[in-house]
């Protein structure tokens, strides 16, 4: 369940709003909310973090397979043109 929060500009404007002493209830719920804010977007974003580094990942493990499959195919087409050669070699 996400939580809603006023914007960090109000937040802000009500932590240090000149009727908001600082033992005050006004000040202490803008502190405690502020808190909470921040607290929840860092937490938001650890996880979008935590997704693009497993989407990474996935795509890191896509490719490798790619390219592995690349260097058979060149290790053949490799072999095919040595073996040419050394036909055309024992031929001459």
């Amino acid at each position: 369940m996400k939580q809603q929060f006023r914007d960090l500009k109000t937040l802000i404007d009500d932590f240090a709003a000149p009727h908001a002493t600082q033992n005050g209830t006004q000040h202490e719920r803008a502190k405690a909310e502020l808190a909470a804010k921040l607290s929840s977007e860092i937490c938001e974003s650890l996880e979008n973090l935590k997704l693009s580094m497993k989407e990474s990942a996935e795509s890191n493990d896509k490719l490798s397979k790619r390219v592995f499959g690349l260097n058979i195919v060149l290790a053949i087409a490799t072999s095919v043109g040595a073996i040419a050669t050394l036909m055309m070699a024992f031929k001459s």
